[in-house]
């Protein structure tokens, strides 16, 4: 299935770990996303893990922070999805006129979703 631009998002199109090469050499930096509780598979059993859960799309920050390191130095790093990914898919609009936000304002629902499924496979048991 190719992304065409539409209403398909990133989380439909990724990977599965099946139907790849794990984890790859390591400068690709993939990430695997596994579900609650689950292990990670052979190549990210060592591999630094995030817990994306209610309370990190309550306050995003630290985990936004994390995975961004790990996707900017091209890191593997094992994501553990413990929410029904539905729940962030479409982040939250931000109705304030731009200039009112101010220079430290993140769009930290956009940055987790883009972090969480860039370079990532799929290795949830669903």
């Amino acid at each position: 299935m190719a992304w065409s631009g539409g209403s398909i998002s990133l989380s439909q199109v990724l990977p599965r770990v099946a139907q790849v090469d794990t984890p790859g050499p390591p400068e690709r930096g993939r990430a695997v996303l596994v579900g609650a509780g689950e292990a990670a598979p052979e190549g990210w059993r060592e591999a630094v893990r995030v817990v994306v859960d209610e309370a990190a799309l309550a306050d995003p920050a630290a985990a936004v922070d994390r995975l961004h390191r790990a996707w900017a130095g091209r890191e593997p790093i094992v994501i553990e999805l413990a929410v029904d990914p539905a729940g962030f898919r479409r982040p939250p609009a931000h109705h304030e006129e731009p200039w009112r936000l101010g220079a430290g304002f993140e769009p930290w629902a956009d940055r987790l979703h883009f972090l969480v499924w860039a370079n990532s496979y799929d290795a949830r048991a669903d």
